[in-house]
C-alpha cells in the first residue's frame, strides 16, 4: 500500500506567476512536500498548460500582465467543465474586492503574499483532500448511474416478457371460454378466474412501468 507521501507525489500542482523568485520559492516548497510541481510565468501559457495537462490544483497570481489571473481562473472553470480542480489566488493585495470578484469567477482560496512555507504546504493539501473526496464521490455516482441503468434495463426486458405471457394466457382463456358448449362449466368458471387475474396482472405490470418512466424522467431533469 502507497504511504501518504507517496500518494502525495501523484499530485500535480500548477503554479502561475509573474514572479520567478515566486515561483522558484514556491516550486521549492511543495517539491519538498512531495508534489509535482509545474509552472508558467503568464495567464496565456498558464492556461494553456491546465487545458493540457489537468493538474490537481493551480496556485495562481492576480497581477500578471497579459492576461490578468482573474481572467485567468474565469477561463479554466469554463475549461474544466464539471471537472474540480482547486484553484488558490495568490495576492499581494489586501482589499476584498478583488477577492471578492475572484470568488465570483471561480477561486477557492486565497494565499497572500508574503507567506509561510508551513501555511502554503498545509492549504495545499487541505484543498486536495477536498478534491480526492469530490472525485470519489463522482466515481461512486458514476457507478450508481451504470447500475441504474442496467436495473432500468433489466425492469424494462422482464416487463416486456411478463407483458408477452400474461397476454397469451389472457389470449387463450378467451378462446376457451367462446367454446363454453364444449367445455364443462366448473372448468369454465377457473378458467374465467384465470382470465380476470390475469388482466389484473397485466394492469398491475403496466403500472410499475408507467411509474418507472416517470421516476427516470423526474431524476433526468
Amino acid at each position: 500500500m502507497a504511504s501518504k507521501r507517496e500518494t502525495e507525489r501523484r499530485s500535480k500542482i500548477l503554479v502561475i506567476d509573474d514572479s520567478v523568485a515566486d515561483v522558484d520559492l514556491i516550486t521549492e516548497i511543495l517539491a519538498d512536500a512531495g508534489y509535482e510541481v509545474a509552472s508558467r510565468e503568464d495567464g496565456p501559457s498558464g492556461l494553456e498548460a491546465f487545458q493540457k495537462d489537468r493538474p490537481d490544483l493551480v496556485l495562481l497570481d492576480i497581477i500578471m500582465p497579459r492576461m490578468s489571473g482573474l481572467e485567468v481562473c474565469e477561463k479554466m472553470r469554463k475549461s474544466a467543465a464539471k471537472a474540480f480542480i482547486p484553484i488558490v489566488m495568490l495576492t499581494a493585495l489586501s482589499g476584498d474586492e478583488e477577492k471578492v470578484k475572484a470568488m465570483d469567477l471561480g477561486a477557492d482560496d486565497f494565499l497572500s503574499k508574503p507567506f509561510y512555507p508551513s501555511e502554503l504546504v498545509a492549504r495545499v493539501r487541505a484543498h486536495l483532500r477536498t478534491k480526492k473526496l469530490y472525485d470519489e464521490l463522482e466515481v461512486s455516482n458514476r457507478k450508481l448511474r451504470i447500475l441504474q441503468k442496467v436495473k432500468e434495463g433489466t425492469d424494462r426486458m422482464i416487463a416486456h416478457d411478463l407483458k408477452n405471457h400474461l397476454t397469451s394466457i389472457i389470449g387463450h382463456a378467451q378462446l376457451v371460454l367462446r367454446t363454453k358448449s364444449q367445455v364443462p362449466d366448473k372448468v369454465l368458471v377457473h378458467v374465467d378466474k384465470i382470465s380476470n387475474s390475469a388482466n389484473e396482472l397485466l394492469k398491475a405490470v403496466s403500472r410499475l412501468t408507467e411509474q418507472s418512466r416517470d421516476e427516470r424522467m423526474i431524476g433526468e431533469s
